[in-house]
């Protein structure tokens, strides 16, 4: 491996690739996916920790869309 930000960018872009970009074509999110993506943004922050906010704010997101109620508050796109 080159260097950390080698490693947190692979770890960001599963997160991305398996949940942000299925959320935003509309696609139903398997449980695989979320615990992959949960396993990805967990293991980030160790990895650099430059990564922390993103991954905090990522958790923070996909903690807001699921809560019951939240789709008035998500405009449509």
């Amino acid at each position: 491996m080159d260097s950390y930000w080698t490693g947190g960018g692979d770890l960001l872009g599963g997160v991305i690739a398996l949940v942000i970009l299925s959320f935003l074509l509309g696609e139903r999110i398997g449980r695989w996916q979320a615990r992959c993506a949960g396993a990805c943004l967990v293991l980030l922050s160790p990895t650099a920790y430059s990564f922390a906010p993103t991954a905090g704010l990522l958790a923070l997101s996909v903690l807001a869309v699921r809560r019951p109620g939240s789709g008035s508050a998500i405009p449509n796109l």
